[in-house]
């Protein structure tokens, strides 16, 4: 075997374990992520004979660029769980549910735009957490509700909370490159509307028929197809309104908001002319009897109890002001950016070696807006100190696993990235990977760029961690074959973002919400069909990209 696959081989197996204990011994991120990155330590060391100054500064480094992570994941969690403590969730709850009694547009405005919304503000799993209860208590069967949440979110997964999964997941990877911090910042860029361009065709336009579809095949009373496609105007109108504004915001503002504001945008869109009943089908659209519903579909949502007790607009500011925060704080042309970017923390020449870490804490949405945000809810709702004293205790439960396994994570990838500083010379795990994957699959190595980067959304439950462990692989290998690496990461990164719709972690999150919970094989195989087509949407749109703008970096 040749010297180039024998050490490509030796730099993939952290990334095998991983997937074994995660998918194949069903071990938590939490026990399995360290025992990948103890691996990686240990391949580093003894094959590739890094310096132990490099291993523990690379662990380090990858550690310190985690946290930068988990400060958003925090405020993103923070405001949620003020906005139940204080009641706001429960009148947004009721105001999303009167807007019409036809299922294929509550479907429309919750699986998709209200998931969208919540993906770009939370993320992590809350979208189909949230959207699925709201649906099952508007009469929904909690199997649909399940499956269509899961669906709908998907489009908006690359951007996930406030632009984590390409911020700090392409950003925790790329930063890690010999390249100047302006060469850095304007990839960001690249990537950022990039990923949503490939996000046009499957989306825009097969997301929002697709989970209507869903509904009236295989819920419907008699399976019908025709019912779904008399939603196809309505549908286009939403999948048009979503591409329209995420890959503007993508474009201009980068990619901490392209989610949040597409999600609102199809809302109040699909509201108003559900309302005003344009474009609507005549005839209203409803599941059997729920005595006729087989037992699969059927199961328990446990509820707060909560009721509408607040003017909707009230409940809505907190992520009204989240949004126009960002933008304040994000807009060239207001001149206020640059001083959200002066505050910050810098460890340079960490443990001797080249890496520098650089922490820009008050650019860090986690902190402004989120923290703030949260923290002005108290006085805002007036909420009960026992209540918001749960609150953030509640967030620090939720927090505390993610920690372990996010900072296990990024730094076995940043291991496995700076192990070509090693004192025989030789390439490092990822160029080696890159280097035999580039001669096996050649030029059709595109083909293969989304289904990795589904596997690793797949595996681990989160778009962030498949680019942390995946995207510098992918950066490599498109260097190693003279294309487009902007083009391949974001590939990456569109491919993990459809994983969501059938990884394990989020099955499971959302069928125990609803009380189905043994039925992820139902869930996991009619998802993944669609996750198909989903995938042969983003290698066409990258194949149109690859030709025609040949020359991005």
């Amino acid at each position: 075997m040749e010297e180039i696959y024998l050490r490509a081989l030796l730099g993939a197996l952290p990334i095998v374990l991983a997937l074994i204990l995660l998918v194949k011994l069903r071990m938590p991120a939490v026990k399995a992520m360290p025992v990948a990155w103890a691996f990686a330590v240990f391949l580093a060391g003894f094959f590739w004979q890094v310096p132990l100054s490099w291993l523990i500064g690379s662990t380090l480094y990858g550690i310190l660029t985690a946290l930068n992570i988990l400060i958003i994941v925090m405020g993103a969690i923070l405001l949620l769980n003020m906005l139940k403590a204080s009641g706001a969730l429960a009148t947004i709850s009721a105001g999303l549910s009167g807007i019409t009694e036809d299922r294929r547009i509550q479907a429309l405005v919750l699986a998709y735009g209200f998931a969208l919304l919540i993906e770009g503000t939370s993320g992590f799993g809350t979208p189909a957490a949230l959207a699925a209860p709201l649906l099952v208590g508007l009469g929904f069967p909690p199997l649909a509700a399940a499956i269509v949440a899961l669906i709908g979110h998907a489009p908006g997964v690359g951007f996930g909370a406030v632009g984590t999964p390409i911020l700090g997941g392409i950003g925790a990877v790329i930063t890690g490159e010999e390249l100047p911090v302006s060469l850095l910042q304007w990839l960001t860029g690249d990537i950022s509307w990039l990923s949503a361009a490939f996000h046009i065709l499957g989306g825009g336009f097969l997301i929002p028929l697709a989970l209507i579809l869903y509904l009236t095949w295989f819920f419907g009373e008699q399976r019908s197809i025709r019912r779904g496609l008399e939603m196809w105007p309505l549908a286009l109108i939403a999948g048009l309104v979503f591409v329209l504004v995420q890959n503007l915001v993508a474009y201009f503002l980068g990619p901490e908001l392209p989610s949040m504001l597409a999600g609102a945008a199809v809302m109040v869109v699909i509201s108003f002319l559900a309302r005003q009943k344009i474009l609507t089908p005549k005839n209203t659209w409803d599941f059997p009897p729920t005595d006729n519903w087989p037992w699969e579909w059927q199961g328990t949502v446990k509820s707060s109890g909560q009721e509408a007790s607040m003017p909707l607009l009230k409940a809505w500011l907190p992520y009204i002001m989240v949004m126009m925060l960002l933008i304040v704080s994000r807009l060239e042309f207001l001149g206020l950016r640059k001083y959200f970017l002066k505050p910050r923390l810098t460890m340079d020449n960490i443990l001797g070696t080249e890496l520098t870490w650089e922490w820009t804490w008050l650019y860090n949405p986690g902190i402004f807006p989120f923290i703030l945000v949260a923290l002005l809810c108290p006085l805002l709702f007036r909420i009960d100190r026992k209540d918001y004293q749960e609150a953030i205790k509640s967030t620090i439960r939720q927090l505390a696993p993610a920690c372990l396994a996010m900072c296990s994570s990024v730094a076995m990838a940043q291991v496995m990235m700076h192990s070509g500083h090693n004192l025989l010379g030789v390439e490092g795990m990822l160029i080696s990977m890159a280097q035999a994957s580039a001669r096996i699959f050649g030029s059709f190595f595109p083909l293969v760029s989304p289904w990795i980067g589904l596997l690793g959304s797949f595996m681990s439950g989160s778009n962030t961690v498949s680019n942390i462990i995946f995207s510098g692989y992918q950066f490599q290998v498109a260097g190693e074959l003279s294309l487009s690496r902007t083009i391949m990461v974001a590939l990456q990164s569109a491919g993990a973002a459809v994983g969501n719709t059938i990884t394990v972690h989020n099955v499971i999150a959302v069928l125990t919400v609803v009380g189905c919970l043994g039925r992820e094989g139902i869930v996991i195989r009619r998802n993944f069909f669609l996750a198909f087509c989903y995938v042969m949407t983003l290698i066409i749109s990258a194949m149109l990209f690859f030709k025609f703008f040949p020359d991005l970096f």
